[in-house]
This record gives C-alpha cells, sequence and structure tokens, in this order.
C-alpha cells in the first residue's frame, strides 16, 4: 500500500473530525439565538449528532481513512484521538482553578471522560479489523489480528464495559468513593 504525504494519511482525516466537532459545537451554543423554534430545534438535533458522532465515533473514520493511505500504526492512533483529546481539554478547562492539580489528574478517570477513550479505543480496534479484513479480501498477506489493534479492541471493550456495567452506576459509585476517600 502506497504510503501518501503526512498531510493526507493523518493530518487531514483529524482536521475533518476535528473541523466537525468545533463547527457542531459553535453552532449548538449559538442555536440558542433562533427565533423560529421549529429551525432551533432542527439545528440543535443536527449539531447534537454531529458533535456526538465527531466526538465518539470520528476515530472509525479517521483510522479507516489514515490506514488506507498507508499511515502507520501510531500515526492512526494520535490523529485518531485529535478529536476526542481536544473535547476532554475542552471539558478540563471548566474544572481549572476550581478543583486542585491532583483532581484534576483524579479527573481523567471521571465516567465521562474514560469512557470516551474506552469507546475510542474500542473503534480504533474496530477500524483495523474492518480495514485488515478488507486488505485481506485485496490479497494482501496481513494479519487480521494484530497486537497493537487487537490490544486497543480488548482495552476499549473493557473500559466501556466497565463503564456501562450496571447502567453505568457500578462504576460511577466507585469512582466517587475513591475521589471523596482522597480528596476529602
Amino acid at each position: 500500500m502506497e504510503q501518501h504525504h503526512l498531510l493526507k494519511r493523518m493530518i487531514l482525516p483529524a482536521a475533518i473530525t476535528l473541523g466537525v466537532m468545533v463547527i457542531s459545537t459553535n453552532v449548538y451554543d449559538l442555536s440558542g439565538g433562533i427565533k423560529n423554534s421549529s429551525l432551533e430545534a432542527f439545528v440543535v438535533y443536527v449539531s447534537t449528532l454531529l458533535m456526538f458522532a465527531s466526538i465518539w465515533f470520528g476515530p472509525l473514520f479517521v483510522n479507516t481513512f489514515a490506514f488506507f493511505k498507508g499511515a502507520s500504526g501510531p500515526e492512526r492512533l494520535a490523529a485518531s484521538f485529535v478529536a476526542p483529546v481536544a473535547w476532554i481539554a475542552k471539558t478540563y478547562t471548566y474544572f481549572v482553578g476550581i478543583y486542585s492539580f491532583g483532581e484534576l489528574m483524579f479527573l481523567i478517570l471521571h465516567p465521562l471522560l474514560l469512557g470516551n477513550i474506552g469507546v475510542n479505543l474500542l473503534c480504533v480496534g474496530v477500524s483495523e479489523l474492518f480495514c485488515r479484513r478488507r486488505m485481506r479480501k485485496r490479497g494482501a498477506t496481513i494479519r487480521l489480528f494484530a497486537a497493537p489493534n487487537t490490544a486497543a479492541l480488548v482495552a476499549g471493550l473493557l473500559i466501556t464495559f466497565a463503564g456501562l456495567w450496571n447502567g453505568g452506576h457500578t462504576y460511577y459509585y466507585y469512582y466517587m468513593d475513591v475521589y471523596s476517600w482522597l480528596f476529602m
């Protein structure tokens, strides 16, 4: 498979997903000024759908696009996490100045933030399986289950499962118990 320029194989797919996230977030934020309630509802629903898709499922697109443009495994993983990391960083800005440094470090284990990481690892793993299967159908001799993509898939499944177990309550209560034990 031909390896394209860094711009095509890594930056472009990450920039598209990040752009969709930024634009849809800003459209959502500005939709409250729309006077027509039906149009406002439509704009809110569409922008919310695009935000959700880019933040939580963006790696499906990014990893697949980067794979077929010849990006290496680390390049695909880095590109896949651009939009989610930007969203996590944006989330952190709400808490800087409110929490101590230790609490901010512990915040990455919050169910919403860790869940985002888990779902994105899961998406990368699924995308890798899809891409590798497609390459095998084209006649390439490529292993379907390589160690890095299998690790991403398993880690994503474990994090997502742990976060969703019992409707997410179990992990959330453990998180809050450990938080109060450490910081209160």
